[in-house]
């Protein structure tokens, strides 16, 4: 995105929803909402708002945090508990982190279907190994079909079609390798054009993965401080004194023989302070510890969900 305008930046980012909301279809749901919220009797700015609908097709929201917590907690939570069907319940609590002059929220919702489904009768028990040594009983689902692969010396990658434009990657260390030493690694094949189609033998875990808290810490540390001091966002209300003041995201990730379920959703707070055909013996590929998955959109890129599955939750059995 270097050397382009905030205009063509978000014309980008725009033409790049327009193609992800067009992958909802028979076998795969995938909702995206945006709306804004804005803290009533704020100046927000026309051309921020009309930038937001224009190439987000954002809704806005006037609320007040300042006066009616309870009212503006419930009708932000009511609006994200319906974006994500129920899987995120909301984003704010009364007793947490509020917004004084507008909240900024990205809802995603996946409903999708293997191409390839996993067949219930061949789930069984197994170990799945930690990372500090130990190990827990949990489901493991397995499959034999055709499936994009690489691998390296450090790791194997897998990628599970859906049965639209999505792919469920995974990458799996190999021994002697942990999550954390391969995701530098992971990243690089993300830039290859396609993964070789290879007869695999495929073997992970039912597991249901969830997490939430603030962001703040993690784009600091990628280079986005900037938004966090005062007068960043001066083109949102015309003040030299708006500023991201916290970045909330929860986000729940469900894998069984029929599918995934996801949900997402980041808020953020404004403030003004194939194998050799001759010999077809199957790859394994057999997830029995800890690996890194993200869910993409084969045709533009964009990665929908991300997460390292360290343990299998008892909540999908």
């Amino acid at each position: 995105m270097a050397g382009k305008s905030p205009t063509e930046i978000a014309a980008t980012y725009g033409g790049m929803l327009s193609m992800l909301r067009a992958v909802d279809r028979p076998g795969v749901t995938l909702k995206i909402a945006d709306r804004l919220y804005i803290q009533s009797g704020y100046p927000i700015l026309p051309e921020f708002t009309n930038e937001l609908r224009r190439s987000f097709s954002a809704d806005i929201g006037i609320v007040d945090f300042a006066g009616h917590r309870t009212e503006a907690v419930n009708e932000v939570n009511s609006w994200v508990s319906n974006q994500t069907r129920g899987m995120i319940p909301g984003v704010l609590s009364e007793a947490g982190p509020m917004p004084r002059s507008a909240m900024l929220i990205d809802a995603e919702y996946l409903d999708a279907h293997w191409l390839y489904t996993f067949d219930p009768k061949t789930t069984a028990t197994g170990k799945f190994e930690l990372e500090d040594g130990k190990s827990v009983d949990t489901q493991m689902m397995s499959n034999q079909a055709n499936y994009g692969y690489a691998e390296s010396a450090k790791l194997q990658v897998l990628k599970i079609p859906y049965e639209a434009e999505l792919s469920m990657w995974i990458f799996l260390p190999r021994s002697g390798h942990s999550v954390s030493s391969i995701q530098m690694d992971a990243r690089d094949f993300f830039h290859r054009a396609s993964l070789e189609p290879k007869l695999v033998h495929l073997r992970i875990p039912k597991f249901k993965f969830s997490t939430e808290g603030s962001l703040m810490s993690f784009l600091q540390k990628f280079g986005l401080a900037s938004v966090f001091g005062q007068g960043a966002l001066q083109k949102v209300s015309g003040s030299d004194e708006t500023y991201v003041n916290e970045v909330l995201q929860d986000a729940v990730v469900e894998v069984n023989e029929k599918g995934t379920k996801a949900a997402a959703v980041t808020a953020i707070q404004m403030t003004d302070g194939i194998g050799d055909p001759e010999v077809p013996m199957p790859i394994q590929f057999n997830a029995y510890h800890p690996f890194l998955f993200a869910i993409r959109h084969d045709s533009t890129g964009a990665i929908l969900f991300i997460g390292r599955l360290m343990k299998p939750t008892d909540a999908v059995k």
